[in-house]
């Protein structure tokens, strides 16, 4: 199999699990809205807790990534200050990505 091909594969099989993941959590809650755009990445939510929400997408290659956005803390007027941070991944599995 050549590069382009199992890049492919890898990529079809990866939105196929996050599609799916997807599909749960809006299933469950009456919000999830469309996927976002990051880095040329388009990420799903699949998760969320009291103070982050979670999401998972994967590139042109079949890299996997992790989108967690929420509170990082306070500012000195006691504001919430929001903050997002984007990681590769191997697998989903193992990773924290909330609850529904």
């Amino acid at each position: 199999m050549n590069k382009r091909k199992a890049c492919a594969t890898k990529r079809a099989t990866a939105l196929a699990e996050i599609r799916r993941w997807h599909g749960e959590f809006v299933r469950y809650r009456s919000y999830g809205g469309p996927p976002v755009m990051r880095n040329g990445v388009r990420f799903y939510q699949v998760g969320r807790n009291a103070s982050h929400e979670f999401f998972i997408g994967v590139d042109a290659d079949g890299q996997r990534y992790v989108h967690a956005v929420g509170e990082n803390g306070w500012d000195e007027n006691d504001n919430p200050i929001i903050g997002e941070r984007i990681y590769p991944v191997e697998s989903f599995a193992g990773h924290y990505l909330g609850h529904y």
